[in-house]
């Protein structure tokens, strides 16, 4: 355990967290507080039961402050996760066929694949059951998005057979919310605050984790990838998404209320190419998208202002064929080229420089990660790979 240097106010005295927290004992915290936060919640509540190098385990929801970038508190007390190397996952499912889409909070994680099914796990990904209530479709073209317990599953379809369903539990069991009449999907959750892209002027907005939806529509845009976050620096939620026009450009709005009457979006000045699934990942005012077009799209890019402009990536940036990328809090971001190499890069500064890393024995189409824990799915025989990376 590291000591953050980082103090809170108790009895009107600054003091350092990590006497709050000290001492270690083995491996298992030991607490000398009875201090709560202003909601009511021990702080011992909050980090127990989290056992350092315990998979059973569940990290915190809170997050401090660190350097203006939000930092979930077991990764700024350096509590670790599942230690390397990245076992191939225990009790996978022979039914788990061919993962398209996957998501993980916490040590949850959800899966999606091509033979129309759904599967969650509770423990990283070692073990996974299928959600019986989970949407079946034809096509198995699913899109995923997952915060908290939170979860929404959009998926195509023609004449009102496409659909949107939520889970509250971490996808064990989900109910339909809408019918979509479409062919492309695209979706984002944070917090209470959800929205769609459906490939068209129409945008989805939800403040109520996808339960309700209205709409706002933006003339001559095609919008795909999407995001969601908070920017702690306005206090406000943010989001970001690509709109494939005939210059492709990068809208955002600086005040995401979930509601059509009061969340607009601007198109920025940064013309970018980010129309695929997963091509953007927003992390407060940070982001990463990528690109699998050519110049002047090509590359990967960052935004450090809440999408409002962009930059390319100091290196790599006129490499394409990218397909999928993820960021967390920490700063650590993958990308990945779906070219039949596997390249596999990794940033652990927000996007602003890469490094290409063998992070996974494999990589095909899907894979995520929270703060330092990581999940991927191989597509032959629907193997599944956990662990961490610094």
């Amino acid at each position: 355990m590291a000591n953050t240097g980082f103090t809170t106010r108790v009895n009107g005295v600054d003091t350092d967290l990590i006497n709050i927290f000290a001492p270690l004992s083995g491996t298992k915290l030991t607490y000398n507080t009875n201090y709560v936060t202003s909601d009511g919640k021990d702080f011992r509540d909050i980090f127990e039961p989290y056992v350092a190098g315990d998979a059973t385990a569940n990290p915190t929801n809170f997050t401090t402050l660190v350097t203006n970038q939000e930092k979930d508190l077991n990764v700024v007390f350096g509590i670790p996760y599942i230690p390397p190397p990245y076992p191939i996952a225990s009790n996978v499912m022979t039914g788990l066929g061919t993962p398209i889409q996957l998501s993980i909070y916490g040590k949850n994680v959800i899966v999606t694949n091509q033979n129309t099914s759904v599967y969650y796990s509770t423990n990283y990904g070692q073990t996974f059951t299928r959600a019986p209530s989970a949407p079946s479709v034809s096509s198995g073209s699913y899109a995923l998005s997952f915060y908290g317990t939170n979860a929404i599953i959009t998926y195509n379809g023609s004449s009102n057979t496409g659909g949107v369903h939520t889970s509250s539990n971490s996808g064990a069991n989900w109910t339909k919310r809408m019918n979509l009449s479409t062919f492309e999907t695209y979706c984002s959750i944070y917090e209470n605050y959800a929205m769609i892209a459906i490939g068209t002027t129409i945008i989805y907005l939800s403040n109520d984790y996808g339960v309700s939806w209205n709409t706002i529509s933006i003339t001559s845009a095609k919008f795909t990838s999407c995001a969601i976050s908070y920017d702690s620096t306005t206090n406000k939620y943010i989001a970001v998404c690509c709109s494939l026009e005939t210059v492709p450009s990068m809208y955002y709005c600086t005040n995401f209320t979930g509601l059509s009457s009061s969340t607009t979006f601007t198109k920025g000045t940064t013309n970018i190419y980010a129309g695929l699934q997963n091509g953007i990942s927003l992390v407060g005012r940070n982001g990463i998208a990528l690109t699998n077009g050519t110049s002047p799209y090509s590359g990967l890019w960052y935004t450090n202002n809440g999408g409002q402009t962009w930059s390319k990536s100091v290196n790599y940036s006129t490499v394409n064929s990218f397909y999928n990328c993820s960021l967390s809090a920490t700063g650590l971001g993958i990308a990945w080229k779906n070219d039949g190499s596997n390249a596999q890069y990794i940033t652990r500064d927000y996007g602003v420089t890469w490094t290409t890393a063998t992070i996974f024995p494999s990589i095909s189409l899907a894979f995520a990660l929270y703060n330092n824990t990581l999940v991927s799915a191989k597509v032959s025989g629907g193997i599944v790979y956990w662990g961490t990376y610094t």
